[in-house]
Order: C-alpha cells, then sequence, then structure tokens
C-alpha cells in the first residue's frame, strides 16, 4: 500500500491527474478484485501499477467507522431479539 502516494510519484504518475485510485478500489463493498484493473496504468516497460493518492490515508478510519457502525447495529438487533424473546405474557 501507498497511503501518502509516494511510490507512485516516484514511477512518475501524478495522483492528481489520475481519475480513479486504490482508493476507490478498496472502498468499494464489492471488494478489491472487482475493479482493480480499472485503476492499474502503466509506469514503465514491462511495469503497471495501480496508483494511490493521499486519500488512501483516510480509508482505515472508513472501514473502522463502517465496522464499527454494523458491530452496532447487529448488537442493537440481537439485543432488542433476547428482550422481546425474554418477555412473556
Amino acid at each position: 500500500m501507498d497511503p501518502q502516494a509516494h511510490a507512485t510519484l516516484g514511477l512518475g504518475i501524478d495522483p492528481e491527474e489520475i481519475d480513479e485510485n486504490l482508493y476507490e478500489v478498496l472502498a468499494e463493498p464489492e471488494g478489491a478484485g472487482s475493479r482493480l484493473g480499472e485503476v492499474i496504468v502503466e509506469a514503465g516497460a514491462h511495469l503497471d501499477v495501480a496508483p494511490s493518492g493521499v486519500i488512501l490515508s483516510a480509508l482505515e478510519q472508513k472501514l473502522t467507522a463502517e465496522a464499527r457502525a454494523a458491530a452496532r447495529s447487529g448488537w442493537r438487533r440481537r439485543s432488542a431479539s433476547s428482550r422481546s424473546s425474554t418477555t412473556s405474557c
């Protein structure tokens, strides 16, 4: 991974000129394999790269927030389900 795009820049690719990069691929719910080929660019003879941008550094925070929200949602469903199953009339 290249969260600050140093390798991308070092290979002569300007991250500002790329329409999509690894962030868009990895942030997709379908997973990285579904779109990786769409962002690969030629960086030299026999060298292709999936470029990065500074935005990639925000991916960890985004995915962590989504995982926490999903965990909270699951906990609420389990909690509500256990309350309704233990309540008798």
